[in-house]
């Protein structure tokens, strides 16, 4: 075993942990999320529930190709950084929203579900609130829009840190077993799951 990569491995593991979650966001690789990308139906409608700067939203628009993309997210007005993230979503995704693929709601994900008829999704992913309280609510008012055989994914599944092990992870884990999805995969902190029951 090389001493020095894995001196410089750890060093970085480390020091990853002290960045904000913007620039963990930035530094993260993309490729660490495409596999599950890659494992999503082509020409799809597929909803993503917290958008930050769009990053995400442009793999899925490139490796996912779907027909329309639902990107919902509050940007909360209060927050002048916010603003600026929610105009860069609206000038980035320009021609998308123009032509229809791209539909932007600018919300919390509970006020725009009767948006959506049930069985509507072909699959969605949840990168939104980060409480227990917040992604059960998610699961409770998203799964009845994804079609039988769809799928729900999301992100922060099974991180170290205390604070996504009490909430992300076990939302996700109360999720699974109520046996109404399959686990596809989870791997890189994403999580696939496959709707079986409705």
């Amino acid at each position: 075993m090389d001493l020095g990569k894995l001196a410089g491995k750890l060093a970085r593991k480390i020091a990853f942990k002290f960045l904000s979650h913007e620039m963990r966001m930035k530094l993260r690789p993309a490729s660490k999320r495409r596999f599950l990308l890659e494992k999503m139906p082509k020409n799809s409608i597929c909803a993503e529930i917290g958008v930050w700067d769009g990053d995400f939203s442009s793999q899925i628009l490139k490796t996912a190709k779907p027909k329309k993309l639902f990107l919902i997210d509050p940007w909360c007005k209060e927050y002048p950084y916010l603003e600026k993230k929610y105009q860069k979503v609206l000038d980035r995704f320009q021609s998308e929203i123009k032509n229809g693929t791209v539909v932007v709601y600018r919300s919390v994900s509970h006020d725009v579900i009767e948006k959506f008829d049930n069985d509507f999704f072909d699959w969605i992913y949840l990168d939104g609130g980060h409480t227990y309280d917040n992604l059960t609510e998610q699961f409770s008012d998203y799964f009845p829009k994804v079609k039988l055989h769809g799928f729900v994914t999301g992100d922060d599944y099974g991180r170290d840190d205390e604070n996504h092990r009490k909430n992300v992870t076990r939302a996700v884990d109360v999720f699974i077993s109520k046996e109404l999805t399959e686990t596809v995969i989870i791997k890189n902190y994403q999580f696939i799951l496959k709707k079986v029951k409705s």
